[in-house]
């Protein structure tokens, strides 16, 4: 850890910490938009109100089930990806949840991915139903009411459908007694699995689950601290993801497909010239710092702002170009994916993170994949803490679950419309038609 995020992440934090400012969470706002169930339980939580179940789980805001009506438990399991897509998972899975008013169960590696990764008390506190089963407790309980109420959803299935897809062999498990499980998926993040009526009420279904994940306090205090070096009234932030110029991975397709939908679709005519040219570049690892202000002032922000640099530095060439800019700044943390030759495909699982998320076997068991999977999500969260809550504007990079998830904490958070004028976060990841 560098010594800024080390020091900052040694410090107690009381439980009243705030997201970085008023400005950067405007709980109202949020609530509004999300149609939280009270704008309380956000308030409850800032003052360290989270509460507590004792019967085979850590956490739950509600213990009793709702009156006429049986309980619904919502199980996530699986693994798909690293940081982001667990992300993504989760965020679809709770906003599924919510449409189905069911309770989301993180047990076994959700529950240790949940406790290194996010605030729990934040996931606890507001939106869909939560309850993170405790650490040496499996899931369901021993009444077996649990077990007969409980859908078990794939995390593979939730980042591509939002829910349950169709092909999924026991789908006819989800549907609970007087719900639809296609209609709770309607808001996924597939065009297939789109509603159009759901996005007619709301332009980010999706914004929800988003909305009750947060970082550590631990993180949001460092990223709070921050100062940028270079002396500047704004900051615009940039996602640099370079494993978009190795054609053989997903990412690269996703990344060329996006960027092109978006450059027609808000680029078009004579006054995005520069924007357009950014969405061009980005996917090859082509664009340069001043391509970056250009666009930036085209858009309508400063001229000359500090341009804050989140990279994965697969690319070490094109990472040295850009931290040789005299306006580029960083974190200075040092990275989790730390790979600078490309070994592909998908040389991110050969990190340290990688690891943490995936090996079958780890050094100190359990607990040790838990304190490990911490320090090596710290400076990774960091840098989209800085993206979502400091950076005026934001420019993605297509293709990437990470510019995505900064994107939905930005609009969730208040900073939107300052997204690369992005009608919809879910322009920069979905699966094709």
């Amino acid at each position: 850890m560098g010594s800024l995020l080390a020091a900052l992440l040694a410090l107690p934090v009381v439980a009243s910490t705030p997201l970085l400012s008023a400005a950067a969470l405007d709980r109202t706002k949020l609530d509004a938009r999300c149609h939280a169930r009270s704008s309380a339980s956000f308030a409850a939580h800032a003052r360290g109100a989270g509460k507590r179940w004792t019967d085979g789980a850590r956490f739950e805001r509600r213990t009793q089930p709702r009156p006429a009506a049986p309980p619904r438990f919502l199980e996530l399991w699986g693994k798909f990806g690293l940081l982001n897509n667990r992300l993504r998972c989760l965020a679809n899975a709770l906003a599924f949840a919510r449409r189905a008013d069911a309770t989301v169960v993180l047990a076994g590696s959700w529950e240790l991915f949940a406790d290194a990764v996010l605030d729990v008390d934040w996931l606890t506190a507001g939106g869909a139903d939560v309850v993170v089963a405790h650490r040496d407790a499996p899931w369901p309980p021993r009444s077996g009411a649990f077990a007969n109420a409980t859908v078990r959803l794939s995390c593979a299935d939730a980042y591509y459908c939002g829910g349950v897809c169709d092909g999924q062999a026991d789908a006819a498990d989800a549907a609970w007694p007087g719900s639809s499980w296609r209609g709770a998926r309607a808001g996924g993040q597939n065009r297939k699995t789109r509603s159009p009526g759901l996005y007619a009420r709301d332009d980010e279904p999706a914004l929800c689950g988003y909305a009750q994940l947060a970082p550590t306090p631990e993180l949001r205090a460092a990223a709070a601290a921050w100062t940028p070096a270079v002396a500047a009234a704004t900051v615009a932030g940039h996602h640099q993801r370079l494993e978009t110029t190795v054609l053989a991975e997903p990412v690269s397709k996703m990344c060329f497909s996006a960027a092109a939908r978006i450059a027609a679709a808000y680029y078009a005519d004579a006054r995005g010239r520069a924007g357009r040219a950014y969405y061009e570049a980005v996917c090859r690892g082509a664009l340069l710092p001043d391509a970056l202000l250009a666009a930036d002032a085209e858009a309508g922000f400063e001229a000359t702002p500090a341009l804050l640099l989140a990279s994965d530095r697969f690319n070490r060439s094109a990472y040295a170009r850009w931290r040789a800019h005299g306006r580029v700044v960083a974190s200075d943390a040092p990275p989790s994916e730390t790979a600078t030759t490309y070994r592909g495909p998908s040389a991110m699982f050969n990190t340290g993170l990688g690891e943490a998320l995936y090996s079958g076997a780890f050094k100190g068991g359990r607990e040790g994949r838990r304190r490990a999977l911490r320090a090596e999500v710290a400076p990774v969260l960091l840098d989209m803490l800085l993206l979502a809550a400091r950076a005026a504007s934001f420019w993605p990079t297509p293709g990437s679950t990470m510019s995505e998830t900064v994107c939905f904490w930005r609009a969730a958070w208040g900073r939107r419309p300052a997204v690369a004028r992005l009608a919809s976060c879910e322009d920069l990841v979905y699966e094709a038609a």
